[in-house]
Parts: C-alpha cells; structure tokens; sequence
C-alpha cells in the first residue's frame, strides 16, 4: 500500500467517487469536508491522505493540527482524524469516526496510514481517532499493534438508537418501548390534538432549507441561553459551516432540516443527517410554553422515527449522550470511544503517574 498526503481540492473527485460507493456517515461526506475548508484557513487547513493499491483507492481521510494541554504541564502535539484541531469548529463532533473506506480494508489502511505519518507527517506526540464506534475500535486495534503507540481510551460515551427493522408506523414503534415511555408519548401527542393534528414535513429546496435552519438556530439559542448555556450555534464560524454544509448536503439527501406543526402551530424543528440507512438527529430547534404536557422534542422524535420508517431507514440514531430522553425513546444503544494513539514520551508517562495518584491507585 502506498499513502499520498494531498489537498482537498487534489483529492476531490476521488473523495466523491469513494464516498459513493462506501456510503459513509455524512460526517465523512465530501460536503462535511469542503465545508470545513470553508470556515478553516488555509494556512490551518487538514491534509488529506490517501491510502491505494496499484493505483486504486482503498481509503481516505482528513488530518488537522493541532496543540492540547492537559494538566496545565502536558502539552501534546496532536494529529486528529477527520478533525481540525481547532477546538472552536471540532466542537460539532464528528461521531461514528474512521476512514472513508471499504471496512474490510480499513485495519491495513489504517496501519498504513499511521505508519506513513510516523515518519513523514513532522513532529508530533499523539493521533487522535476521535469518536469511535467501540465495536469499531476493537476491530481496528489489533491493526495497529506493531507499530510504535500506545492507545489511551479517553472517554467512553453512550449513545441511543431506534432499530426500524421490521416495524409498521408509529403504533409498532410505540408498542418497542417500555410501558411508561408509551404512555408518556401518547400523552404528549393528545396535548398537541393526538397524532391526525400533527404535520411533520422535510423542507423542500435550498431556499426553505436555509430558513427554516435558521428558525431553529433562533429556536436552539434561544431555549438554551435561557438555561444559562451557550447553545451548539452560538459561535460564528459554526453557524457559518451549516450555511456552507446544509446546501450541498441537502441537495444530496445528507441533510435535512424538518417542521413540525399542530394544526398549523409551530412545535419545533429537527436537523437530521442520513446516509440512506439511518437517520442522524443533529440538533433542534423546539417551542417550550408553560403547559407541561407539551414535549415538543418526544413529539418530534416519535414523528422523525415515523417518517424514517416510511422512507425505509433501517436506523434512528440519536447519537451521543446519556439524556434520559435519549434513553427512553430509544431501542437500542452502543458506546462511543474517543481514542487517542501515543507515541513513547516521557510526558505521558508522567501524566499516567499523575492520573494514578489522582484516582488514589
């Protein structure tokens, strides 16, 4: 296997024709990827490195740059995968990370990879894979066992899923959760007229793509400044990476942006992604009022998880996160991994001394 560091733009045709055949996770999308490049200068910009045999392309990603410090005195050079290193744009989270590529090629190309930037990629002390699949993690370790690093779970995460395989409509999603949980969404649909009242629609085009995005940017920033937070929008370059990524992925069916309405009232908004087999829900944008049996958020999961069953999705994936609604509406759920590849430094070293007299061990 060869690898080739290159430029987006270089690699551009050849990204799209690989992410056609792969189906990837939007967030290792041509468009996800162009518009990062938009928001990141250039001088900052992730190189793209390439992994081929004989001249056909087995795998891609991005890498960025980047400087953390932990514990104030561990200062680690850091190469992040499908990442910018800018804490700023990395704050949107890629989940379900790894390499634009055939899976049964992903552990040789991944070796591959590593190998090529260990010594050709310049001065650094860590990779980091970022969110991964733990499933996916495990099938990937063993790829990397002759080479010189050492992996570090960072964090573990939960995340939830709706599995849609084999239901019938919302009634059939309904009767896969708990008692408690079926009660609590019948209830909250009769406070909005009961199902026959509620309009869940995908925006159609560009242009009323864009503006109901921001609707719901007004909508999310609002409630969660409300709460004293800062809100998912409330940086500029961020907004400005979803007016550059909701185009050109909406165009495609990577991205949607849907209303949902109560006999004309508005309850809220979803920003889904998809790769034609699940459907990611992103963020929102929902009407809170005062009566406390209106969940606008149970309302419109329920009629996203609807909607991906009558389209023929095989998944609902409500990502990372450990929330109790999460939890409930959900079927299923796995773990996110954030992993990061040490190379030998004394550093680390000290930093593990200091993380076992932290925990007392």
């Amino acid at each position: 296997m060869e690898v080739y560091a290159e430029t987006l733009e270089d690699a551009r045709e050849r990204w799209f024709a690989l992410e056609h055949r792969i189906g990837p996770p939007p967030f290792l999308g041509l468009a996800w990827q162009e518009a990062v490049r938009q928001v990141t200068p250039a001088d900052a910009a992730p190189v793209v490195l390439s992994v081929c045999d004989r001249g056909r392309d087995l795998a891609m990603a991005s890498v960025g740059r980047g400087v953390t410090r932990r514990a104030r005195v561990i200062r680690s050079r850091v190469l992040w995968l499908n990442e910018t290193g800018d804490p700023e744009l990395d704050r949107m989270l890629v989940e379900h990370n790894g390499l634009l590529g055939d899976a049964a090629l992903e552990g040789g190309a991944l070796q591959a990879m590593l190998a090529h930037c260990i010594t050709r990629a310049g001065r650094w002390d860590e990779f980091s894979l970022g969110w991964i699949d733990a499933h996916h993690w495990s099938a990937l370790a063993p790829a990397i066992e002759s080479l010189p690093l050492r992996p570090v779970v960072r964090q573990r995460v939960p995340y939830y899923y709706v599995d849609l395989d084999g239901l019938d409509g919302l009634d059939d999603y309904l009767a896969r959760l708990s008692s408690n949980t079926r009660q609590q969404v019948r209830r909250a649909l009769r406070a909005y007229g009961g199902a026959e009242a509620l309009r869940y629609t995908v925006a159609d085009g560009v242009d009323q793509t864009m503006a109901w995005f921001d609707e719901l940017v007004a909508r999310h920033q609002a409630e969660w400044q409300r709460r004293g937070r800062p809100g998912a929008f409330a940086s500029r370059r961020v907004r400005a990476f979803h007016h550059a990524f909701l185009p050109a992925a909406a165009a495609t069916g990577q991205a949607e942006i849907a209303r949902i309405e109560a006999d004309g009232e508005l309850v809220g908004f979803l920003y889904n992604l998809s790769d034609g087999q699940t459907v990611f829900n992103y963020q929102s944008g929902l009407v809170y009022d005062a009566d406390s049996k209106r969940k606008p958020g149970i309302v419109a999961h329920a009629l996203a998880v609807a909607d991906a069953i009558r389209r023929g999705r095989g998944r609902y994936d409500l990502l990372m996160g450990a929330s109790q609604y999460k939890r409930s509406l959900s079927t299923d759920g796995g773990e996110m991994v954030w992993v990061m590849l040490q190379r030998p430094r004394l550093r680390f070293l000290l930093e593990r001394v200091l993380r076992r007299l932290r925990d007392g061990r």
